[in-house]
């Protein structure tokens, strides 16, 4: 009996379900859970390089700022197409000879000046380290009256390829300061006007690309804690319909004996009930050992059904 009991199609599908509905709840709650930390990562990772580029950006134009300061002018933010190094700058300069005491007088000062624009290009570039650097890559351009693209070099630190670059332009030429992507050309941008001149900025998309991998490892992890899961809801399936089966062994041997009890006295009102009906010419009080019978058999019957329908009212 309790083999066939633990073989019920019944029960065996009663904890199919139940396996899988906890799996589907798990598997919810995971790829919500999940969705929104790849979700929070990838807006984080575009906030840091949204910010690099705004940085880059900021030291471009205070690198010109500079450098107008120094020649003894306010700052007009007019692109004149020079941004050549420090260190072409110092070139130059060592390259006049002095004349007289007076040119020796201009090359000191030009050696100072060549200190002071060292310094001020070391101030602005990115700067790294203590944990607040700049890692993302970022290029940073500036066009003139004439739309000529030159690098803002260092404010920048990155490159971008000729035809990405031509293209990228021809999109933001016309169109308003701000802020962007371009998703085919994997590019994330800022556009600036300062004055005559505008300033651009790009970063790689791959810079904000690293939910991807972060995705990647947490599917393994759900694949893994899913199969974990599944095998503890195979015991946790059993203990939780450990009474639903014990309920369901309690009936099937009710009814196995409930049917050997009503089996007899139905036996024996058959049995009498043909007996009587052998001779219909003989009277009911030459039968009354056999119509005694069945009112026996048929009272016992009724106390039996009472007993099976006791639980029910309960």
């Amino acid at each position: 009996m309790r083999k066939g009991t633990k073989g019920s199609p019944v029960l065996f599908k009663l904890r199919k379900k139940f396996i899988a509905l906890n799996m589907v709840c798990v598997l919810a709650v995971i790829a919500v859970s999940f969705t929104a930390i790849c979700i929070f990562d990838w807006k984080q990772d575009v906030a840091e390089v949204q910010q690099a580029i705004a940085d880059s950006l900021d030291n471009a134009i205070e690198q010109h700022e500079h450098r107008e300061m120094r020649d003894d002018r306010p700052p007009r933010h007019e692109f004149d197409g020079n941004w050549a190094s420090t260190a072409d700058a110092n070139e130059q300069n060592n390259e006049s000879e002095p004349q007289n005491g007076s040119d020796a007088g201009d090359v000191s000062s030009n050696d100072d000046a060549g200190s002071y624009d060292a310094a001020q290009s070391g101030a602005l570039a990115p700067k790294i380290g203590g944990g607040q650097g700049q890692t993302i890559p970022v290029a940073v351009y500036a066009l003139n009256a004439e739309g000529s693209a030159m690098s803002a070099s260092p404010a920048g630190t990155a490159n971008i390829n000729d035809e990405v670059l031509e293209t990228a332009l021809s999109r933001l030429s016309p169109a308003e300061d701000g802020t962007g992507s371009f998703s085919d050309l994997e590019l994330f941008y800022k556009k600036q006007t300062t004055g005559n001149t505008t300033y651009l900025a790009f970063a790689d998309a791959n810079s904000a690309a690293g939910w991807k991998s972060l995705a990647l490892t947490l599917v393994g992890a759900a694949i893994v804690a899913l199969a974990a899961f599944f095998v503890i809801s195979l015991f946790f399936s059993r203990w939780a319909l450990r009474p639903v089966e014990q309920t369901w062994r309690s009936q099937r041997q009710f009814i196995a004996d409930a049917s050997h009890e009503l089996k007899t006295p139905l036996t024996v009102i058959l049995a009498d009930a043909s007996i009587a009906l052998e001779h219909p010419e003989r009277t009911v009080e030459s039968q009354r050992q056999w119509i005694e019978g069945i009112q026996v058999e048929g009272q016992r019957m009724q106390g039996l059904v009472e007993d099976m329908l006791a639980p029910a009212k309960h």
